[in-house]
């Protein structure tokens, strides 16, 4: 699926990355009123202000929440889109905001997650991604799926003694979750950013 006039790439942030270590009263307060404020994170106190994403990269999240909803489903887990991961001890002081969380159902909260057995990260140019892996790693996520839309390729990165690890991707540049049983690979770029390959042996292609 692709928006009209547009290609697949790059999905990015309409406006530029930028962080804010001491917003005003003003600025939180202006960011709840246009409800911008549910794409930032806090972390260790410090608010990460991330813009809206583009609507490329919210389209590329939205395919990929469908594509999973009914595999996680299947193996009794649950799928949400933009949802906190709160540092239990922290709370409000200490979060991250991942595109896609894949979590058992009763783990969700009021305020959001505080588990999640896997996660997505969609990349922007200049974003925080790589920076939220010893967070995700301490929160005992998995697995964490990194996309990366302009090139485009994936990453999966595994948990292990040491942290998030990343997955040496087989002969076909392909990487396979152990949380879903799906296989996931880079598409051409051109028709497609994403490939999935189901427990059967089908695609879904993104």
């Amino acid at each position: 699926m692709t928006l009209p006039g547009s290609t697949r790439a790059p999905h990015h942030y309409a406006v530029a990355m930028r962080t804010i270590s001491e917003p005003t009263a003003e600025e939180i307060a202006h960011r709840r009123i246009t409800g911008a404020h549910v794409f930032d994170e806090m972390w260790d106190g410090v608010v990460h202000v991330v813009p809206p994403p583009s609507g490329h990269h919210q389209l590329l999240g939205s395919e990929l929440h469908l594509a999973l909803a009914p595999v996680a489903k299947a193996i009794g887990l649950d799928v949400l889109y933009e949802t906190g991961l709160f540092d239990p001890i922290q709370q409000d002081e200490n979060y991250r905001v991942p595109d896609l969380s894949v979590f058992e159902p009763h783990r969700l909260t009021r305020r959001g997650l505080e588990v999640v057995r896997f996660a997505v990260e969609i990349r922007s140019p200049g974003d925080e991604t790589y920076e939220k892996l010893p967070f995700y790693a301490a929160r005992g996520v998995e697995e964490l799926l990194v996309i990366v839309p302009w090139d485009p390729s994936v990453e999966l990165y595994r948990l292990g003694p040491d942290g998030l690890l990343r997955v040496q991707p087989d002969l076909q540049g392909s990487v396979r979750s152990v949380v879903l049983d799906l296989g996931f690979r880079a598409g051409d770029g051109e028709a497609s950013t994403l490939v999935l390959t189901l427990p059967d042996g089908a695609e879904i292609v993104i």
